[in-house]
């Protein structure tokens, strides 16, 4: 079995060492129209933004920071697909849901 190169970095970024009002969670921030754009925009439905939010909500109770905040944008995709950036910009396809 051929080994591969890539390793899991000695340094990784998590939520937990990634402030709301940092260098990274800004340029977070500077990435969110373009994945609006590229995601078919923003997809507004507030029973499906509740229900997220619950979701989110009952896994930031038990995580290991309570108090991050996130913001939650449900992207009008109808891929399945969710991820996250730094910062607390959490992502999630209608699709998915």
């Amino acid at each position: 079995m051929q080994e591969s190169c890539f390793k899991p970095s000695d340094k990784p970024i998590t939520v937990d060492n990634v402030v709301a009002n940092s260098k990274l969670a800004e340029m977070a921030k500077a990435q969110h129209p373009r994945i609006l754009a590229t995601y078919g925009g923003e997809y507004s439905d507030p029973k499906l933004e509740r229900m997220v939010a619950k979701v989110v909500g009952s896994l930031t109770v038990v995580s290991a920071n309570p108090t991050q905040t996130y913001r939650i944008t449900i992207l009008n995709s109808p891929n399945v697909n969710a991820f996250a950036l730094p910062g607390g910009y959490l992502y999630v396809t209608r699709g998915l849901l």
